[in-house]
């Protein structure tokens, strides 16, 4: 490209030395209140019921140090803190509730069931009366 009769080059070619680095420098701070947050969650391990594709339930509570569990073999101490929730399965597209059942004795129990309610009636209707 020309301007006023010099040659201007749009994408001059610009090469930099860089330095290798020899020493490395320590991380500043205290890695110890980085590890009080870092697991500050247990996941709960459950199904789908259609699919049978795992779905990960994040338990926040005082004690979590990162575990799993399974929902089915769960800690008192954990459960008291699972609530009633809908998780999205990836594989099936459909919508799991998990749900607590009231606290028998020393157990926690919770039901696993799909969310049918965005769903069509299907053959049902052919059985309504009219």
């Amino acid at each position: 490209m020309k301007i006023d009769n010099h040659i201007v080059n749009l994408y001059p070619k610009v090469t930099r030395k860089v330095k290798p680095v020899n020493n490395i420098e320590p991380i500043r701070g205290n890695m110890e209140k980085d590890k009080e947050f870092e697991n500050a969650y247990d996941t709960v391990i459950t199904y789908c019921p259609a699919c049978q594709t795992r779905l990960l339930l994040n338990i926040l509570h005082p004690k979590a140090e990162g575990n799993q569990y399974q929902l089915i073999n769960i800690p008192v101490h954990v459960a008291m803190y699972v609530k009633a929730t809908t998780i999205y399965c990836t594989t099936c597209d459909n919508t799991t509730i998990i749900e607590p059942i009231e606290k028998q004795l020393k157990e926690h129990l919770f039901t696993v069931k799909l969310d049918c309610s965005n769903m069509s009636k299907g053959h049902e209707s052919w059985y309504e009366n009219q």
